[in-house]
């Protein structure tokens, strides 16, 4: 079994120093095998992201994923995205550039299309 860590602001904040911290307390206790930074509402997106990405790297976690967005992830060196169930054709250009790809898929056939498309998960 695999285990996936998700951020939610409402543990985690916004605030650059408490995220940090409250990310390094989690993954001092655990280590899951994927981490996906998520957080719809944070105008510190990127930044948020930037920390996120380098906590989990100081924890090896084997695969750092970035939400929804294929360029940041790309950008910031994450390994990966979560693309949300409305982005199927971001898989092709999200897989282009090298990333491990999870999306979400609500039936059956969104995960064979997923699949068939090249998802990773």
């Amino acid at each position: 079994m695999k285990s996936y860590l998700i951020t939610d602001a409402l543990f985690y904040g916004h605030d650059a120093e408490t995220f940090r911290d409250r990310l390094g307390s989690v993954l001092n206790r655990r280590t899951p095998d994927f981490s996906l930074f998520r957080d719809k509402e944070t105008p510190s997106y990127p930044e948020l992201a930037r920390i996120f990405i380098d906590v989990c790297r100081m924890h090896s976690i084997p695969k750092i994923l970035v939400h929804g967005d294929y360029n940041l992830a790309h950008a910031l060196g994450a390994d990966g995205v979560h693309l949300t169930s409305t982005q199927f054709d971001a898989i092709k250009y999200a897989k282009g550039l090298g990333l491990y790809v999870i999306i979400s898929t609500h039936t059956h056939e969104e995960a064979q299309k997923a699949q068939k498309l090249g998802a990773d998960a």
